[in-house]
This record gives structure tokens, C-alpha cells and sequence, in this order.
């Protein structure tokens, strides 16, 4: 991205910086620098991210998110943002593709070269093409459409884990403040039909994860 963006060291004297400095510092997060990146060259959505391996870690911010937040709500983001870190969610959703292929290669071996399977289809001989295209139509299009609905669940349920770290941390009430702002900011839809929410999203809508944050601040409370 810094070879299509602009990255801006945040100012080291100012406040926004010594808090994200202090957050960080709190949760052990190998925080090296803190930039702010010209999003808005391209759109006005706003976002927060973490990049960077081991000990070299850095936390980006868009410039439209530090226009349309306060510090608090800016926190409040990168609270959710450092319980992915946190909880390993991008090693989690690394390992998840790779052992969804492995699946997949077996699979595909399994039916492949089953000579059975071409008598049943009405072939006589083993070919890898046909075997290759019953393989893909009948035994990995509907077990993909399940494992995919499977996918949205784990993702969804780690984007609630995130909001509950961040609840933890004493972010809730400026966490439900910032998805309020970028709900109008972004023009998300508030509300969507349950069940294509359910099948499809794989973030909550922001309706689902407001109540989900109140029940967590419950909770602590």
C-alpha cells in the first residue's frame, strides 16, 4: 500500500499518538510507528488497520478517520482492531484457506481416479477430465456453498470477539459512538434482511453489533 498511498508519520508530540502509544504498550503490541495514510484521494471510507511481521508492527490510519472521529472513537477503532491481533485472527483465517485446499486435493484424488464412480456416470474408462468436471459440479459446488456459509459464521463470530476486547478494554460506549459516525459517514446500511445477514455478511451490521456491545457492557458493568 505505501507504494499507491501516501504514509504519514503520526505527530510523535501529540496526544492521539501518546494514547495509541499507551494502548499499545498495555496489550504488548510490538508497536514501531503509527501512520496516517491519504485515503481520501480515492473515497471518503474511512478505516484503521495493523500491518507488519514478528516485532515490526506499525498501525495505519486514514486521513478520514481522523477527520470524522474523535481520539476516544479513534481508540475505541483500534481497540477492535488490536483484539484481531490479540486473539490471532489472521493466523487463524491463514490456516483456514490452506486446509480448505488440502481438503479439496484430497477430494479431488478421492473421486478422480475412483473407477467406480465413471461406471455409476456410465464411462467405461477412467478419464481425469470428466472425472475433474463431475468433481467440481456434483461433490464441490454444494459442499462449498455449506463450507462457505461455515466461513461467514467463524469471521463474523471474530469480528464480535474484536468488539468484546474492545469492550473489555473500556471502549464500549465511544466504540458504539464510532460505528454511528461510519455508519453515516460510509453509508452502510443499518439494517439488512436476518437471514441474508446471516448467510452473507461476514461483519454484523452495525444494528447487530450494537446490541452485541450493549449485552458485553452489561456484562462488565
Amino acid at each position: 500500500m505505501p507504494m499507491f498511498n501516501k504514509f504519514t508519520p503520526l505527530n510523535d508530540d501529540g496526544p492521539l499518538y501518546a494514547r495509541i502509544r499507551d494502548l499499545a504498550k498495555s496489550l504488548n503490541y510490538p508497536l514501531r510507528s503509527v501512520y496516517e495514510m491519504d485515503g481520501s484521494r480515492r473515497s471518503g471510507h474511512s478505516n484503521a488497520f495493523l500491518y507488519g511481521f514478528w516485532n515490526n508492527k506499525s498501525i495505519v490510519l486514514f486521513d478520514t478517520l481522523l477527520k470524522q472521529l474523535n481520539d476516544d472513537q479513534i481508540l475505541a477503532v483500534l481497540s477492535h482492531e488490536l483484539g484481531h491481533w490479540y486473539h490471532n485472527h489472521t493466523l487463524k483465517m491463514l490456516i483456514v484457506p490452506v486446509a480448505q485446499l488440502y481438503a479439496i486435493c484430497q477430494g479431488a484424488r478421492t473421486v478422480i481416479f475412483n473407477e467406480e464412480m465413471y461406471r455409476q456416470f456410465g464411462f467405461d474408462r477412467v478419464d481425469p477430465v470428466v472425472g475433474f468436471d463431475i468433481f467440481a459440479q456434483v461433490f464441490l459446488s454444494p459442499i462449498m456453498l455449506l463450507v462457505g456459509y461455515g466461513i461467514v459464521q467463524y469471521v463474523k463470530y471474530n469480528e464480535y470477539q474484536a468488539d468484546r476486547f474492545a469492550v473489555r478494554k473500556g471502549y464500549g460506549k465511544a466504540l458504539k459512538e464510532a460505528l454511528v459516525v461510519l455508519l453515516k459517514e460510509n453509508k452502510k446500511d443499518c439494517t439488512q434482511d436476518p437471514l441474508y445477514s446471516l448467510l452473507h455478511n461476514t461483519h454484523p451490521v452495525p444494528s447487530e453489533r450494537i446490541r452485541a456491545i450493549d449485552a458485553e457492557m452489561n456484562k462488565c458493568a
